[in-house]
């Protein structure tokens, strides 16, 4: 992709990443092509555990507060060979979930070591390393008879919890950084909505004016698409509604037309006013516009 970008002529890029795409080859590539880049680092990693320890002491300030409950540090270093800032990000309810989603993994083991302790069965080596990790266990030969949750190990596991950094060679704050990013996700919906609502998996097309004029309508469809969705995205999720299911409804509102200028319409539902009212419209204004 970007090397179609110098045949097809088109300057300044800057590109939006996954993880999956983070590393020293690809980061290299574009510094050396000029690219400024935004890109996700796993948390995993060694580099960027010892970018977080430098800032982990400071980052609770409500000086770095910049969006929600998420706060954000920039560290500025060479990482993967390249001059490049790693933005540190600490998000309070996602460590809530995080540290929750590893105490349910422990209290899981834990019960599943139990079973071993009661039947008296043997653990091999494999089974040894997956509970060893959260406990002390005592063993009479390779059999285990007794268990300790060990909160140290279980500490150190999330320390990281919380945490998520993206890397970048770009000027831009944290702040802005995290808002390119997250648009990223707005975007791979788009493309989502392209594929499947709007029904472009095959262009099914044989003559490029064919195949211009559904692309462009393609186009006009995803603005339509993306701006329901933006309208009636609390409505969906309260009443469990697709966008399918919304357009079925609105389908079902019928108007009958008596000679030139007579018309009467069904009444709406109540779903059917619900959806229009999001779009700050009401009974009356769609009548109104019938009747013009």
């Amino acid at each position: 992709m970007m090397a179609f970008n110098d045949e097809l002529g088109i300057q300044n890029v800057s590109f939006v990443l996954d993880c999956g795409f983070c590393s020293t080859a690809n980061l290299e590539y574009m510094r050396e092509n000029h690219y400024t880049f935004i890109v996700a680092v796993e948390i995993r990693h060694k580099t960027t555990k010892l970018a977080i320890d430098k800032v982990s002491a400071q980052i609770g300030s409500m000086e770095y507060l910049i969006a929600g409950n998420v706060r954000g540090v920039a560290v500025k270093d060479v990482y993967y060979r390249v001059d490049s800032t790693m933005h540190v990000y600490f998000d309070g309810e996602r460590k809530v979930l995080e540290d929750a989603s590893l105490k349910r993994t422990a209290d899981s083991a834990a019960a599943e070591l139990q079973q071993f302790i009661d039947g008296k069965t043997a653990l091999d080596s494999k089974q040894r390393k997956k509970y060893e990790k959260y406990f002390d266990v005592e063993y009479t030969g390779n059999t285990p008879a007794s268990l300790k949750y060990n909160y140290s190990k279980i500490d150190e596991m999330a320390k990281y919890n919380g945490f998520f950094c993206l890397l970048s060679n770009d000027s831009l704050t944290s702040a802005q950084i995290l808002e390119t990013y997250r648009r990223k996700d707005s975007i791979e919906k788009g493309f989502d909505e392209i594929k499947n609502f709007i029904d472009m998996k095959r262009l099914r097309t044989h003559y490029a004016d064919t195949t211009d004029g559904k692309l462009f309508c393609a186009f006009v469809a995803l603005i339509a698409a993306m701006h329901m969705q933006d309208k009636l995205g609390k409505l969906m999720t309260e009443n469990s509604l697709t966008k399918d299911k919304i357009v079925l409804e609105l389908e079902k509102m019928q108007v009958v037309q008596f000679g030139e200028n007579k018309r009467q319409y069904a009444p709406l539902s109540k779903l059917q006013k619900s959806i229009i009212g999001e779009f700050g419209l009401t009974e009356n204004d769609y009548s109104e516009f019938l009747m013009h």
